[in-house]
């Protein structure tokens, strides 16, 4: 397989952080504005997709926004559900000699079974991307709810690899009545103890 990335706008990288280590996997820098590879590997089997990643040199704030407006009948698909307001989303990047400043932030998500199937599934994969993209000075804690709510730490905790990887403990819906409306808050608990309700608490891999 070969490929090649062409942009009006400065390249900084190109890689794979899926086969970079793969004794098939071949990029050249042909300017800052095009990179060419190739991946290929004889006899080889695909165990998981190929990716490539890469970076914009930014000099200057960008602005980009996703419009959803959900369908109905014929034309509904499998995100839509009835009675979701239309919104819309915007990504600010920042250029690249902008100071990144220092965040608390605490992600909220509904597990009960009001959630189940692909509902659940787009939470796991929300919260893992989301996760993923917290600097080391960040601080972060995650709180899941049904029937009760529960707290990954007991208070923020740095977004360092070890609690990244640790925060293991989302998201399977919970068997009961759904959402609870009327409950006594959240009841924060030391790590070791949430894994033991798994009727609220599961895993994200």
């Amino acid at each position: 397989m070969t490929y090649s990335l062409t942009s009006q706008k400065k390249l900084t990288s190109l890689y794979s952080p899926t086969h970079e280590t793969s004794p098939g996997y071949y990029v050249t820098k042909v300017s800052d504005y095009k990179y060419t590879g190739i991946f290929g590997n004889e006899n080889a089997y695909s165990d998981r997709d190929f990716k490539l990643v890469y970076k914009f040199e930014s000099n200057s704030f960008a602005l980009n926004n996703l419009t959803y407006v959900p369908q109905t009948g014929a034309n509904a698909q499998f995100f839509d559900s009835t009675g979701d307001d239309s919104y819309y989303v915007m990504w600010v990047t920042t250029p690249d000699t902008v100071k990144i400043m220092k965040k608390d932030v605490v992600f909220i998500a509904d597990i009960s079974s009001s959630m189940s199937g692909k509902r659940i599934t787009q939470v796991k994969n929300a919260l893992n991307s989301m996760i993923s993209m917290l600097s080391a000075g960040d601080k972060f804690n995650v709180v899941v709810f049904s029937s009760s709510a529960r707290a990954f730490k007991t208070d923020l905790v740095v977004a360092d690899t070890a609690n990244k990887t640790g925060r293991d403990r989302l998201c399977q819906p919970a068997h009961g009545n759904g959402t609870d409306q009327h409950g006594g808050g959240v009841q924060a608990r030391p790590q070791g103890d949430l894994g033991q309700d798994n009727r609220e608490l599961g895993r994200v891999s």
